[in-house]
């Protein structure tokens, strides 16, 4: 007989391989009922919590409010809880608060090969490519060479460090996440037409629940101006560059590139972008502009030589 703790232990690594294969509905279905028969349950609670994420649904349970802090508590519960919340954060806008959060996780993670992964993922998706690739490497030397969750956080490093690679085929996890890096690669590989048809088999729903994926949006030809928010977002400043450059708007074109050069997942393109259009204006680009770009993603193929 399989004792009860064994079961739901178990069943938790079920529902967990059931997101990486693309089967939300059914892992929170199980985890459901794992939660209500074990409440303190945090590992599955917070399984739970990455369902809904998937589904577009709020939050429920610890990812709804602060991380556990008691000692009993396993660090990979507590990381696993922080990366929660800094996705979150990060597809509110954000960013400052999701990188401190995923930093911090980062620090504590144990040698949990989907959760180290998973981080690595989120830290390049804020720009801190070369601490996530660390992590992600990390978690090569542990997992399987063909997990999906591993596959699609390694195809995030040559992505953010400006090469336009192959996403991995078969099955698409259901992070989040991994829509934002399905958009980012069509944009890159093909251009905002690709990136346009990646948005329409995304569907409406993952851009109401994603600032990032709506902001892209925008270089969409049939998307309007957006009001520029009172503090200046990194991702915008790319995507009103790209708009600009478009237009053959150069001077605007540098200007709001020079915004977008560090603190998000394509800062890297966006200084390839930047150097191209201060090329055609005949202007050569201060070294300090890319100190902070060379700090988080000194493997970007678009710094220029120190």
């Amino acid at each position: 007989m399989i004792r009860a703790p064994a079961f739901a232990a178990a069943r938790t690594a079920w529902a967990e391989v059931k997101l990486d294969l693309g089967d939300a509905r059914t892992a929170r279905a199980t985890l459901q009922a794992l939660v209500a028969q074990s409440p303190r349950d945090l590992r599955a609670a917070l399984l739970l919590n990455e369902a809904e994420d998937a589904l577009g649904e709020p939050a429920t349970g610890p990812v709804a409010t602060e991380c556990p802090t008691e000692r009993w508590v396993p660090p990979a519960v507590v990381a696993s809880c922080m990366l929660a919340r800094a996705t979150r954060a990060r597809r509110d806008g954000a960013r400052i608060q999701a990188r401190a959060l995923i930093e911090t996780a980062a620090g504590i993670a144990p040698d949990e090969p989907r959760l180290l992964a998973r981080l690595g993922l989120e830290l390049c998706q804020l720009g801190a490519v070369d601490r996530g690739a660390a992590l992600i490497q990390r978690a090569q030397r542990l997992m399987a060479p063909g997990a999906p969750a591993l596959a699609w956080a390694a195809a995030a490093i040559p992505l953010g460090r400006g090469r336009a690679g192959t996403l991995p085929t078969g099955v698409r996890p259901v992070d989040p996440e991994v829509r934002l890096l399905v958009a980012r690669e069509s944009l890159a590989a093909g251009g905002v037409g690709a990136l346009a048809a990646a948005l329409d088999e995304l569907g409406p729903g993952a851009r109401a629940h994603d600032v990032d994926l709506a902001t892209l949006a925008g270089l969409r030809p049939d998307s309007p101006p957006t009001a520029r928010p009172a503090a200046e977002d990194p991702v915008r400043a790319y995507v009103e560059g790209l708009r600009a450059r478009l237009d053959g708007k150069l001077d605007v074109a540098a200007d709001r590139l020079r915004h977008a050069l560090a603190g998000h997942a394509d800062a890297c393109r966006a200084a390839g972008e930047y150097r191209a259009t201060l090329r055609a204006l005949k202007q050569k680009p201060e070294a300090s502009a890319f100190v902070a770009l060379r700090a988080e993603n000194s493997g970007c193929v678009n710094l220029p030589r120190p």
